[in-house]
Formats: C-alpha cells, structure tokens, sequence
C-alpha cells in the first residue's frame, strides 16, 4: 500500500506503508434512547438521554479502558462529555452507557471514543449520530 499526504498547495511522494496497526476495541451500534431503551425520533429539552454503544475488544489480553461519548453543537461547540469506565478480560464484547440531559433545544453531534488509561486511543474514530432536539 502506498500512503501519500496531500493538501491544497502540496503532494507528497508516494511512501510505501504496511503496517497499519490494527487498533483493539471497535465501536458499532451507537443508540441514542430513553432510560428503557426505547429509541427518540427527536429529544425533548431536558429529557433523560442514554447513549449506548456495542464495545468489541479484540485482543487476548485483559484491558482496562474509558468510554467517551461527546456531544457537540453544530458550530463545533462541546455542550457534554461523559464517561464510562470498565475493562476487557480478553475477546469481550460489552455495552457502554453515558447519561446526558440536554438543557437547549438544538441539533447536535453525538462521538464516541475508547481509551487506555494513558489517554492512548484503543480504538477507530466513530462516525457521528446527529441527534436533533425539540422542545
């Protein structure tokens, strides 16, 4: 595979790379429901909201890891970042949950990260659920 940097006004050369480390931990199925479980078209301002996601650690070994959900306005603002902590012992998959409660009507950008304890990424960015709220 060949990896080449690249932006508006610059193109490097083409640079042979493969060994692309696989990270440990991938994130799928990021829900974004009531308390029980039931999914919300739209959120009510100030409503309970809990965001789950399917965790899949892929590695033999045990892993101490945070999950990170944080949800941004659509200017980029950040108006929460929550965190649940757990660990790995060995190929595992779990589900992680974060409570938020938002207090302003708006539409909003839900990510969602795994980390060491190091702050060292276990796994992949996770594309982003748009979640609009309503009063």
């Amino acid at each position: 595979m060949l990896l080449v940097a690249e932006s508006d006004t610059y193109q490097s050369k083409p640079t042979p790379k493969n060994d692309f480390q696989t990270l440990p931990v991938i994130v799928s199925n990021t829900m974004v429901t009531d308390p029980n479980g039931t999914s919300y078209s739209t959120v009510p301002v100030n409503a309970s909201v809990k965001i789950t996601s399917n965790l899949n650690h892929i590695l033999n070994s045990t892993q101490p890891f945070i999950y990170y959900v944080q949800v941004k306005q659509f200017n980029g603002q950040v108006d929460f970042i929550g965190k649940y902590e757990g660990i790995f012992l060995g190929p595992d998959t779990q589900n992680a949950s974060v409570d938020w409660k938002p207090n302003t009507a708006g539409s909003y950008f839900v990510e969602t990260y795994v980390w060491n304890y190091d702050a060292v990424p276990l796994s992949s960015a996770v594309p982003q659920i748009n979640v609009v709220l309503v009063k």
